[in-house]
This record gives C-alpha cells, structure tokens and sequence, in this order.
C-alpha cells in the first residue's frame, strides 16, 4: 500500500536521478586544480529509521563525510552547487531537519593550511618562514588543528600523556600588549628551532637541528617529499633508535618506508603498528602519525612505551593519492591505479579504496 511519504519519496529520487543524468562527470585533473567553490556541507539529523534510509538513497548523490549508522545522531554531506536546490527539496520532502555546516568549502580549503600566528611571538613567526621549504603547496593548516592529541593506541592508552597537561591555546588578549607564552616546561622553544622538535627535554641540539631544516612541522601539512626527509633525517641521527624499513612502492613509484622505532632491547614479543594517510584527503591522518613518531623518536616523553612494545609506523600508506589531493583535487580520497574502466567521455578511471580492497575474510 502506498502512503503520501513513499511516494514522495519516489517523487524525489526520481527527481534526483534525472539530475545526475545530464550533470557533468567527476574529470580526472591532470593539470591545475579542481575547484570546491559554490559546494556546500550539510549536516542532517534523521530522528527514525525511514529517514536515514531516504539519506542512504542519495549517498551517490553527494559525498557523506561522515558514517551513518545505528547509533548516529547526524550525517553529514558535501552538495555541488547544481545539486543544492535538490538536495534541500528531497531533505524537506523527508522531514529531514539539516543546517549548513560549510557555506564555501573552497574558501575552507583556501585557507586550511594557513598559519594562525596569534599564539606566536615575532620572532617564532618569522623563524618558521624561514624554514618553510620553497616551491611548497601555499595551502596551510588553521590553527586549531595544530596541537595534535594522541588517539588510543588499543590498549596503549595508559601510557600516553593526559591531554589536559597539554598546552591550550591562549585567549585573545584585551590589551594591545602581548603576553609571554606559557609552556609545560620549564624552557620556550628555540626561535629557530619551532620545527620537527618543540621545547623537549634537553638532547644533541645539532641534530634536533638538523631535522628541523627539513622543514617539518605541525603548523601546516607537509607534502610527501618533506616527511620523507624528515624520516631518513631520523633515521641518521637517532640510529641507536630509528630503522627504516621500505616494505615497497606504491603505484607511481613512491616508497612505501615505516618507521621502527625501538629502544634497542632485541627479541621483544610485542609491537604496535600504525599507519597513516590510507585515505588521501585525510591529511590530519599523516600529520596525527608523524606526530606521534616524532614524540617517540625526539623526545624522551614516551621512552617507556618503547621498554614494552617496538613501534612500527607507516606515516602515509597512500602517497599518490596524497600528493593528487595536494595538487590538483583537494577531496580525492583513493589511490591513483588504474583500475581499466573508462567514464562515458572515454576517459580512463584512477583508484580505488584502499581498506575497501580485499576480500570480506581478509587479515
């Protein structure tokens, strides 16, 4: 029996996939970059069961940015400019309540990877240009992302630092007058040294930098050519701590080089993988992993986890599709393999989805 809902609901889709049939194909960008401007993110909040089945019919529609499942109180969606209208309709038709989460996400992207210099003193701003790499992407991370926290590392918890001793970010100040900043240690960061090692306990400064002069650091996301330097910088100059292992190349040639990092003790029976970077617009990923290498590696802050566990880490598992997510299409997500299918306009289709690439049953 049809009800007044189901059939506008079939109204909708059917609207919805006369749309898609004359709307442009996704092109793959060889050169330049392709533009977000006009997109839109919607976050929606279905309150039953029907609603998040009528979300789950347009996910070809759109790009969810996040899970929809059970428990989920909201989803969110990145709309195209020719589908807005649409989209707002079919939600409407649904009872689906939504609000925009991201009104432009090309300017989001325009300034992601900009450096927020309100928590820096001049001296610090002008040490980090200096040592940012030339001929580098000009995209930069906003702020609030670049105190990095440690996620579980499944049953490793215990051992990381308690955020709340972590250093926050200091409020506008009222006055025109800066105040000094405020560390968990007893010692500021060097000015010149903001990079690859902040303000850590006292070890071989030459060293600390020498990888600084890679240029890494966690005031922007860094281009695949920069963590790798970083890596063999580590490499060189933790020896008695630091092994590189390359397990291979992925599609376009790039090394696929993890991290060991030990505390020189042999024969231990346990050790932790992490990786980073499988999905290539997840940039906060390689950046959260390095991170984590480098508090293991540069400092002293984690020495006991390596008395327990050798620490073995991939920080980007995807570096084509990184590196094309940098440089010419800041939403792909998969690898850029060739995979032997072609779109309607006869061009050929890159990549597929790394952890969606193996059989139900595989590990």
């Amino acid at each position: 029996m049809l009800t007044r809902s189901s059939v506008m609901l079939s109204m909708a889709v059917a609207l919805l996939t006369v749309s898609t049939a004359v709307a442009t194909p996704q092109l793959d960008i060889q050169l330049g970059q392709r533009m977000y401007r006009g997109y839109q993110v919607l976050r929606c909040y279905p309150t039953n069961q029907q609603q998040k089945t009528a979300l789950l019919l347009i996910e070809d529609e759109v790009d969810f940015w996040s899970e929809l499942g059970s428990q989920s109180g909201h989803l969110d969606m990145m709309v195209a400019p020719d589908k807005l209208e649409k989209i707002h309709l079919y939600l409407n038709l649904n009872s689906i309540y939504h609000e925009v989460l991201i009104s432009d996400v090309e300017e989001e992207i325009e300034q992601e990877n900009d450096i927020d210099d309100s928590d820096l003193t001049d001296e610090e701003i002008e040490s980090l240009i200096y040592s940012l790499p030339e001929k580098e992407r000009s995209k930069r991370q906003n702020s609030d992302q670049s105190e990095l926290s440690f996620f579980s590392i499944f049953d490793l918890s215990r051992y990381l630092p308690n955020p709340a001793n972590e250093r926050r970010r200091r409020k506008p100040q009222d006055s025109g007058e800066r105040k000094p900043r405020k560390f968990s240690n007893s010692s500021p960061p060097s000015v010149n040294a903001p990079i690859s090692s902040f303000a850590e306990k006292p070890r071989n400064e030459s060293r600390k930098e020498t990888c600084a002069r890679t240029g890494m650091n966690w005031k922007q996301y860094q281009p695949f050519s920069v963590i790798n330097r970083w890596l063999e910088c580590l490499e060189r100059n933790y020896k008695q701590k630091v092994e590189l292992i390359t397990i291979g190349k992925s599609y376009e040639g790039r090394p696929l080089r993890v991290a060991r990092v030990h505390s020189g003790v042999e024969n231990k029976q346990q050790a932790v993988f992490v990786d980073g970077g499988i999905h290539a617009r997840e940039w906060v990923s390689p950046a959260s992993v390095s991170y984590i290498l480098h508090k293991l590696v540069e400092t002293s802050d984690l020495d006991h986890i390596l008395q327990k566990f050798d620490v073995y880490i991939l920080p980007v598992a995807n570096p084509d599709g990184y590196e094309y997510s940098r440089n010419h299409d800041r939403m792909w997500r998969k690898t850029r393999s060739k995979t032997g299918a072609r779109n309607f306009l006869g061009q050929e289709c890159f990549g597929v989805d790394p952890n969606r690439n193996c059989g139900w049953n595989w590990g």
